[in-house]
């Protein structure tokens, strides 16, 4: 079978982007290839290596085609990730998702796909044209994102957790589509959970601590690989620790948390959501379901005082109705938030620990000294999670799914009475899930703190749900 890609004794150029030992591998055309492990494990720096995003200082990277005419050998080599949806890591994107008028800088998404528009994927991209990149859901940005990427028709295609942020009908179709593409582009896709391994991958490579397994055929791994993680159950010295960190957050007197009425809300006018009434009390355990592009994120952003449109809606936080004179931040600082757009703009290059510590004080990384208490905090919030090796590892230098989980552990630094948790497990292994999850149950049980969550996954609710509102159903 002839070679698509074959890395021999590759070790990455840059120090703190390397595995544990020189990795060799080869990837030949029609194979479909996993590369399959648990966060931080090695699988994007791996693909890194193979893709040519990481150069080599030893061994060999050789691929088995010539660019035609005219191309480069980067244009035969894509990459997708969630990321780089919108095309950089820009920090005004987060505010410009919610302040649709100011659409400066923002491309329609016509503009962006440029000639891609008439890709491989035109009839699914036709109806997006006409809107801006920053509107469109978790699930329209990785169509586009995709468009975009196989537009040039590469002959090695990269998809980093290719069916996080999807519901269940759009992760069939994505399938669909990559199982298509794989019948003339060779296929690589990054893995950390067993549930999402599609039934079109041949062959399989383990990748765990830094260290790349031998590519096996699909079959020989389920054969060999470890049973899925289970259980993620709590220590009594973890509840304890739990327990003390939760005993520091204030918990307000107030029951009425969120109230909304009659809440409209369109852009150019093309309709987000449409809610008539919604109440929240103290203690309630709220799951948001629908669709993607059904109005979740939306309804999170005027909860987290994010959208300017909450001012015109009837929108009352903790008692008080938006616009009575209280600041942003003064609804921030009892809310621990989490979601993909923040994930998608968070890129600085600190410490993890100072990203956490940036929970403390609404910031995005820190602008200011942390003291020694507030480091301590942040550190025991990372114990908890299993993320205080990580404490002073550069953020940028973290794996997407280790990053995604300093986030999380971001939110709960404060000890917030209400969490806000759009889709806070994406893109963590089973291990880290289920500990992710028992934590997050414990932690609203132990505190009766009220939680909003959105999930495309029924078995990443935390028992502690007992609430849910259905958007988009008429």
């Amino acid at each position: 079978m002839p070679e698509v890609v074959r890395l021999t004794g590759g070790v990455a150029r840059d120090p703190l982007r390397r595995l544990a030992r020189p990795a060799s591998l080869s990837i030949g055309e029609g194979e479909v290839v996993a590369l399959f492990g648990p966060n931080g494990g090695g699988k994007t720096l791996l693909a890194g290596m193979l893709s040519g995003a990481l150069p080599l200082s030893e061994g060999r990277l050789e691929y088995g085609f010539t660019p035609a005419a005219g191309r480069r050998l980067s244009d035969e080599v894509a990459y997708v990730s969630f990321r780089d949806a919108y095309g950089g890591n820009l920090p005004a994107y987060y505010q410009q998702r919610w302040n649709r008028w100011d659409g400066s800088g923002c491309p329609m998404v016509a503009e962006a796909l440029g000639t891609a528009a008439g890709g491989p994927l035109a009839d699914r991209v036709e109806p997006l044209l006409t809107r801006r990149v920053i509107e469109l859901s978790t699930g329209e940005l990785r169509l586009f994102r995709m468009a975009r990427a196989v537009a040039g028709r590469p002959r090695l295609l990269f998809v980093d957790n290719p069916f996080i942020g999807l519901d269940a009908e759009a992760r069939s179709q994505f399938a669909t589509l990559l199982a298509r593409l794989a019948r003339t582009t060779t296929v690589v896709l990054l893995l950390c959970r067993r549930v999402e391994m599609p039934s079109f991958v041949t062959h399989v490579v383990g990748v765990e601590q830094r260290c790349v397994g031998p590519k096996l055929p699909r079959a020989k791994w389920e054969q060999t690989a470890s049973a899925p993680a289970v259980g993620g159950g709590l220590s009594p010295a973890d509840l304890d620790s739990l327990a003390a960190l939760s005993a520091e957050g204030a918990v307000p007197s107030c029951d009425e948390v969120v109230s909304c009425r009659d809440v409209r809300i369109s852009y150019d006018g093309h309709p987000v959501l449409r809610l008539d009434a919604w109440d929240v009390r103290r203690g309630e355990c709220w799951a948001l379901t629908g669709g993607n592009g059904s109005g979740k994120s939306t309804l999170l952003s005027l909860v987290c005082a994010d959208n300017p449109m909450a001012y015109a809606c009837r929108i009352r936080l903790f008692g008080a109705a938006r616009g009575g004179g209280e600041s942003i931040w003064d609804i921030k600082r009892r809310i621990g938030f989490v979601s993909p757009e923040l994930f998608a703009v968070c890129n600085r290059p600190v410490a993890a620990v100072d990203v956490v510590a940036g929970g403390l004080h609404d910031t995005l990384g820190l602008l200011r000294r942390t003291s020694s208490a507030e480091r301590d905090r942040c550190l025991a919030w990372m114990r908890l999670f299993g993320t205080e090796a990580l404490a002073d590892v550069p953020y940028t230098h973290l794996s997407g799914g280790e990053q995604r989980l300093v986030l999380l552990v971001r939110a709960f630094v404060k000890s917030p009475p209400l969490l806000v948790l759009d889709e806070p497990f994406q893109g963590l292994d089973d291990a880290r899930l289920l500990r992710a999850r028992a934590l997050l149950d414990a932690y609203v049980r132990l505190g009766h703190r009220t939680l909003i969550m959105v999930s495309h996954y029924e078995d990443e609710l935390p028992p502690c749900i007992d609430r849910r509102l259905a958007l988009g159903e008429t």
